[in-house]
């Protein structure tokens, strides 16, 4: 598998979750409500899983930097990243 096409699909997959999150944060109520619901699902993923977004996508970490963190390989990061951001995508809104 091409290094690069895996983390060209990671890198559409944050940007699209970070979207996500941009939207919902908007100044609007119903916005905060949103984002706030989008944040709470976080927490309904696996603990894992839940740590590594944390890390990776609202504390800016890099891969091996959260693999550091969380004695895992900077591939496996991305893969748990990869997996838990479709997961949220397929949560009923």
């Amino acid at each position: 598998v091409d290094p690069g096409h895996f983390t060209d699909a990671l890198d559409a997959e944050e940007q699209q979750f970070g979207e996500l999150l941009g939207r919902a944060a908007a100044n609007k109520a119903e916005d905060r409500v949103e984002f706030k619901e989008t944040v709470g699902l976080v927490f309904k993923l696996e603990e894992r899983a839940a740590e590594v977004l944390q890390l990776r996508l609202f504390m800016g970490f890099s891969s091996k930097e959260v693999a550091d963190k969380l004695g895992l390989s900077p591939a496996n990061v991305d893969q748990i990243l990869s997996r838990s951001v479709k997961q949220l995508a397929r949560i009923p809104k």
